[in-house]
Formats: C-alpha cells, sequence, structure tokens
C-alpha cells in the first residue's frame, strides 16, 4: 500500500473532461445492512481469521489491534502492538496473526487463540504490506522506506532478509510458481523472489512509482499498477517479459483480480473510476463510475461483486462483475480505506481511518415468491400434466427450480433452469405423470434455490388425479335359437393407456332371456379388453335390448353399452 501522509492523492479537474464508459445498471441489488463498530484511533487495514471468526484491525494513530467478533460485531480484545500499525497478516499454518508496525520496524505476532503478544520481531523499516507462501510457511514483508524483504519463518519467528529495489513496500504472492513479486516504489521496478531459496531471480522494469500488483491464476501474468504513469504493467510469470503496458486512470492503486470473470480491476485513486481490465486481451473493457478516490477493492464470492471503498465521500461502491455495473452505493463511516470478507458470516469489513470506526456490511438476498402453476389441473392417472414454476421479484431471478409430490407420479426433470419472462420474473417447466393406483390430490411443490441476489422461495399446487375413462360396446352374433355377445370395453383417456380389468355384467330389456354366464371377466391388452357370453332368447319374438355394465377397476371409471337384437321374421 502507498503512504497515504507522502503521497495524498487529489482529484484533478482535468478528469472533468475524461470520456468514461458508464455501464448501465442491468440488476438490482441485493440489501445491505451495516452495523458501525468502534475500535481505536484511523484503522486502516483487516485480516480475517477463518478459524476463529475473528477481524482483526490495525489502528494506526493507536498502536494497537481491535479484534472484532464476527458473530457479535463488537470488539472483543484490544491488542497493544508497535508503533503506527499499518498492515495484517493472517497466517494459516501456525492461526497467528501478523501485524507491520510502519513507526517501530518491528512485526508483531499475536496468537490468534489468546489474542496476546506472543513475539516481536525486528524487521527493515516501514514495514507494510506482507504475503505469505504456502508453500515454504514464511512471511514476507515489504518495506517503505529501505531496499529490503524481511522474511519471518513461521516455524521460529527468525528473520533473514533479501536485497531487492528501492522502496518494496507492496508485495504480491504467486501461487502457481510459490513466488514472491516485490514492486519497488522508488526504483520503478519488480524483484521477483523464488520463494524456495528466497534469492531475487529477476528484476523487471516497469512505470513509475509501482504499487500492489494483482496476479491472475487463470493466465499466469502479474498486473502491476504504476502509480505515477497512469498505467498498468503486466508481466509474463513464465518469462518475466513485460506482455503490455495499459493506460488506465490517474493515480492507479492497487489491482484485484475477479475470480468469476478472470478479469482485474484497477482502483484509479486520483479519478472517480475504476478500469476493468480483461486478461484474455488485456484491454480496458469498463471504466465504470464510482464516488471519488476509489482506494481498495474486495471481491464478494457470493454474488460475484467487487466492493470498492471510496475514500473521498465516505460510501462504498458495489460493481456487479458480471456486468461491470454500480448496483448500489453504501453509506459507510469516514474515510473508508480496506475491506475484508467475512467467510462464516458473509459480510464486509470497511475500515474507516477518518472517524475510527469499522462498517460491518451484511448482505441480504432479495426476497423471492414462487408460484406453481400445472395444466391441465385434473389429469386421469398415467396423464402428463405440464407444471410451470414463476420466480418473481424485484429484477428476474436467475437459477434452477426443484420439483417434489406428495403423491406417487414422475417428473420429466427433478428441477428446469430459470428463463427470463419479464424485468422482475421467470419461469421453466417440467411435465408430471401420476402414476397408477395414485387417485387422488398430489400437491406439486416447486422450490426455488436462490441464486447470488435472490433468496430462495417455494410454491405448491393441487393436482387432482382421476380414474381413466372407458367405453363399453355390444356385439352380438347369432340367430333365433341363440347368440353369443362380446363386449369391448377401451381405455379414452389421455396419455399411455392401461388395459381395463374387472367384471362386465349382462342384463336385457324387452323379451326375456338367459345370459350364460351372468357376467364375464375382461381379458385384453393395450387400451382394450373383452369377454363374450351366450344369450338364449325366449320364445317371444319381440326385440331385445342387451346391455354390458363395465363396473370399473382401480384405475377405470365404469361404463356401459348396449345392442338390440331385433326379433326373428
Amino acid at each position: 500500500m502507498s503512504n497515504c501522509k507522502r503521497r495524498k492523492i487529489l482529484l484533478a479537474p482535468v478528469l472533468a473532461l475524461l470520456i468514461i464508459l458508464v455501464v448501465p445498471v442491468v440488476r438490482a441489488s441485493p440489501s445491505y445492512n451495516v452495523t458501525t463498530i468502534p475500535v481505536g484511533t484511523n484503522p486502516v487495514t483487516e485480516a480475517y481469521d477463518p478459524v476463529n471468526g475473528n477481524v482483526y484491525v490495525s489502528n494506526a494513530g493507536g498502536n494497537t489491534v481491535s479484534v472484532i467478533s464476527s458473530s457479535t460485531n463488537t470488539v472483543i480484545a484490544t491488542v497493544m502492538v508497535g508503533v503506527s500499525p499499518a498492515s495484517v497478516l493472517w497466517n494459516p499454518v501456525n492461526g497467528n496473526l501478523y501485524v507491520g508496525n510502519r513507526g517501530s520496524a518491528t512485526v508483531s505476532v499475536i496468537s490468534g487463540a489468546t489474542n496476546t503478544v506472543i513475539a516481536t520481531l525486528t524487521v527493515a523499516a516501514g514495514p507494510h504490506v506482507m504475503a505469505f507462501d504456502v508453500a515454504n510457511g514464511d512471511v514476507y514483508v515489504g518495506s517503505d522506506f529501505t531496499n529490503l524483504v524481511s522474511v519471518i519463518s513461521s516455524q521460529t519467528n527468525a528473520v533473514t532478509f533479501v536485497t531487492v529495489g528501492v522502496g518494496p513496500e507492496s508485495l504480491t504472492y504467486d501461487p502457481a510458481n510459490h513466488d514472491v513479486y516485490a514492486c519497488n516504489f522508488f526504483s520503478n521496478t519488480v524483484s521477483r523472489i523464488d520463494g524456495s531459496t528466497n534469492t531475487v531471480t529477476a528484476t523487471i522494469t516497469v512505470g513509475t512509482g509501482p504499487g500492489l500488483a494483482a496476479f491472475d491464476p487463470a493466465n499466469g501474468n502479474l498486473y502491476v499498477p504504476n502509480t505515477g504513469s497512469n498505467t498498468v504493467t503486466v508481466i509474463s510469470s513464465l518469462n518475466n517479459a513485460v506482455l503490455a503496458t495499459i493506460s488506465v486512470g490517474s493515480a492507479p492503486n492497487p489491482t484485484f483480480y475477479d475470480p468469476a470473470n478472470n478479469d482485474i480491476y484497477v482502483t484509479n485513486r486520483g479519478s472517480n473510476y475504476v478500469s476493468v481490465i480483461d486478461s484474455g486481451t488485456n484491454t480496458v473493457i469498463a471504466n465504470v463510475l464510482v464516488d471519488l478516490n476509489p482506494y481498495y477493492a474486495v471481491f464478494n464470492p457470493v454474488d460475484d461483486d467487487m466492493f470498492v471503498t471510496d475514500h473521498g465521500t465516505n460510501t462504498v461502491s458495489v460493481i456487479d462483475s458480471g456486468t461491470q455495473a454500480v448496483i448500489a452505493t453504501i453509506i459507510v463511516g469516514s474515510n473508508p480505506h480496506v475491506g475484508v470478507f467475512d467467510f462464516t458470516n458473509f459480510e464486509m469489513y470497511v475500515s474507516n481511518d477518518g472517524s475510527n470506526t469499522v462498517s460491518a456490511i451484511s448482505i441480504s438476498n432479495l426476497t423471492t415468491t414462487t408460484s406453481v402453476v400445472c395444466s391441465p389441473a385434473t389429469v386421469a392417472v398415467n396423464q402428463e400434466t405440464q407444471c410451470t414454476a414463476t420466480v418473481t421479484d424485484a429484477s428476474s431471478p436467475t437459477g434452477t427450480v426443484s420439483f417434489s409430490s406428495s403423491g406417487s407420479g414422475t417428473f420429466s426433470a427433478i428441477s428446469c433452469t430459470l428463463t427470463s419472462t419479464s424485468s422482475s420474473a421467470s419461469s421453466c417447466y417440467v411435465s408430471y405423470t401420476p402414476n397408477p393406483g395414485s387417485e387422488g390430490t398430489h400437491i406439486i411443490t416447486g422450490t426455488y434455490n436462490g441464486d447470488s441476489t435472490h433468496s430462495g422461495s417455494s410454491g405448491t399446487f393441487s393436482l387432482t388425479a382421476t380414474k381413466r375413462s372407458t367405453s363399453t360396446s355390444v356385439s352380438c352374433s347369432g340367430n333365433a335359437l341363440g347368440s353369443k355377445c362380446t363386449v369391448t370395453v377401451s381405455d379414452t383417456s389421455p396419455g399411455t393407456p392401461l388395459t381395463p380389468t374387472g367384471i362386465v355384467a349382462w342384463t336385457s330389456s324387452g323379451s326375456a332371456g338367459t345370459f350364460s354366464p351372468s357376467s364375464c371377466t375382461l381379458s385384453g391388452s393395450g387400451s382394450t379388453a373383452s369377454c363374450t357370453v351366450g344369450y338364449a332368447p325366449s320364445g317371444h319374438q319381440n326385440p331385445v335390448t342387451i346391455m354390458a355394465t363395465y363396473e370399473g377397476d382401480t384405475d377405470h371409471s365404469g361404463s356401459s353399452g348396449s345392442e338390440t337384437l331385433s326379433a326373428p321374421p
């Protein structure tokens, strides 16, 4: 980080003449609630400890570190450290916090278990930004005033020194090669330190006043902001070559990596916009207008948003990384400085060095409403219906809807992906077929699983499943001495037919007669079944109506049919 007092940046009037690409807002923002937490004097940086869930705040003007419990957002400890603590780093190997005391050339080691100082280590003068090497477990400490990088062993707290350029105040770790890059502010160079030997393997010339750089793990490049030349230098970690020099805003520092889109964000501290660099082409694809003096940025992996502290207007601008649009401006304390994301409670903590406070920004997703409608609303078993889920909110929700049923049935898919139908609604559908034997009410539930800015919700629909309809026909053949009558029962409902089963009863009207047998049992396949009986007429010569009545079965409703036999001549 650059020395704020030594290099105070003013907004130049010429910025009004700049052509700035302002990207329109295309999605609604979540809601944000801010809790103000009083801390020490001039809080400047924070570190988050995911083991104990605490946020550690360095108070540069009070020579203390405030420990905030993220579960209660209250200060649970105030730890005395060295003079003008400028940075804090959490060490995942031993769980300790390392505090760079810029005014006393020391690093205070705080136990994350007890929140007490367990060691004070002498380092090069003006310790500033620190970096941790996961491969060797060493802590690297930058320096504002010397040409040394201090290297602290996590196991022994022993300190060694690496000679680099002048003013290596900003350090960046390369996780691919396990190297540390020191940006030498006064030498206009970047020193590459091999983490396995702690020696400089390359010195690369960049622009004027290199600041805190971002490493892109996707392409293996380092993006160095040059505060004095208003450019970003792109360095390849493969061969240490400068691949590009990109013009950005005034006094750019630092740069930040967006893992959702593989973009690089540049806070132009002398301007009122953030430059977004496409790492695939190394070109600026957007200059996003924010409030005055954008100072720092923190990526929110839950919503894929970038939170930018606006040092000159006491706000935080929230940029949607997918569209490079500002979707919210949050009022915080005076002169917001650096922020850190809490992965336990999904909150953003911002140090306000002008009001001696920390703003804890909680992120609440938008509330959605889910409705489900099935059409047709009444179907026979084995008949398909289409169930549509519609999710509404202030903006179109994205994501998926999962379906379930209280009855026995089959979905065409267990979930569907929403498609926007308006500026505030999205929908999708699946098909549902009640199984045989499941006649009655089926409660169809659609559960929206939420997205980065919309909360989940669910809705239900009462679907009625009925028995399948049938039709019955009768056909008789014979002579005056007797006939054979065959009944055919057909499944007539839409969908996949079921073969009717069960009993058919026979009756006659007109002249008396007898059936043999008086009823018959259906047999068949597919959508039809039949059975046959004999009919013996009486001696009367009147026409006779033969009627067959199907009683139905588990999945079929009953029906009847008839045929009239003429009297013999």
